[in-house]
């Protein structure tokens, strides 16, 4: 007697397919009495939180993600991993509709020295734009789910938009994926004039090896997500990740020292604070030095 081959992602996937099920997961989501992980719950309360009254048609469903998403115990049923993860994307909004948001002014100015433009900023096609009324200069394109900002307009959307781009470069940076915990690959791209209103700088890039997500970056930008540069900042008392990289106050120059081996000295200055921070050929840090 051979075991069943493993259910292919497309039947996974097909088992959530029905409101009940979904309403099970977000039932199982809750959590535990003591706090510590998620809730297990027994056949008869599971039934009675859901709503289903027939206890053959409840059973049925239940029996779609046992196996996959829901798992039994003596206890009763609670979530494995990837239903902890279907639970977590439906919270998050994956799976839902928002409607488009904006555009909005903001409260920041161009960083252009010859453009006096207020920056503006939308929420459309479930993705997050930052650009310059005034020039038009894009400055950020990037997808954000709906879900991880609130109805304060546009402070939250933008404030969410930041420390998400920031977590997800510090973690691409580490080498894993954020989204899928894929390996990353590193390029250097080379010098590159990015924006109409700033001197040709390196750009680099960080790619997932498995579901080929991207991101694209500065010496200047990674070198303020990086843990010994946050750290540098935070012993004078300034929360680098408190700070947009859109901030104008956030005051960056890239000077590169050397091609072979590629060593770039980036100088920021934020609230009074000044730093050189020197870079190697993968963006690791060097050093960190007053300025003389």
């Amino acid at each position: 007697m051979t075991d069943d081959p493993p259910a292919t992602p497309s039947e996974r996937f097909a088992s959530l397919a029905h409101e009940t099920r979904l309403a099970i997961v977000r039932e199982l989501g809750g959590p535990a009495e003591d706090g510590d992980g998620y809730v297990t719950v027994p056949f008869s309360a599971l039934q009675d939180r859901v709503g289903v009254e027939d206890n053959g048609r409840f059973a049925y469903h239940l029996g779609k993600l046992r196996g996959t998403f829901v798992e039994r115990t003596e206890e009763g049923y609670h979530l494995t991993r990837p239903g902890i993860d279907i639970y977590q994307a439906i919270l998050a909004g994956a799976y839902s509709v928002r409607e488009d948001l904006g555009p909005f002014d903001t409260d920041f100015s161009c960083l252009g020295d010859d453009c006096e433009g207020t920056l503006r900023c939308e929420y459309a096609d479930d993705r997050f734009r930052l650009w310059c009324g005034g020039c038009e200069e894009v400055l950020v394109h990037y997808v954000l789910v709906a879900g991880c900002f609130g109805e304060d307009l546009p402070a939250n959307l933008l404030e969410t938009a930041s420390k998400r781009i920031k977590r997800d470069m510090l973690s691409l940076h580490q080498g894993y994926c954020p989204y899928c915990a894929g390996s990353v690959e590193f390029r250097a791209l080379g010098p590159t004039r990015s924006f109409r209103w700033s001197e040709s700088t390196d750009v680099f890039r960080h790619d997932c090896t498995r579901c080929h997500w991207w991101m694209r970056t500065r010496a200047s930008r990674a070198a303020l997500v990086l843990p010994r540069v946050v750290a540098a900042f935070a012993s004078e008392g300034v929360d680098l990740f408190e700070w947009p990289h859109w901030d104008a106050r956030v005051d960056r120059e890239e000077v590169v020292l050397s091609r072979d081996p590629l060593k770039i000295n980036v100088r920021i200055r934020v609230e009074g604070v000044t730093r050189d921070v020197v870079l190697g050929p993968e963006l690791e840090v060097e050093s960190i030095e007053v300025p003389a």
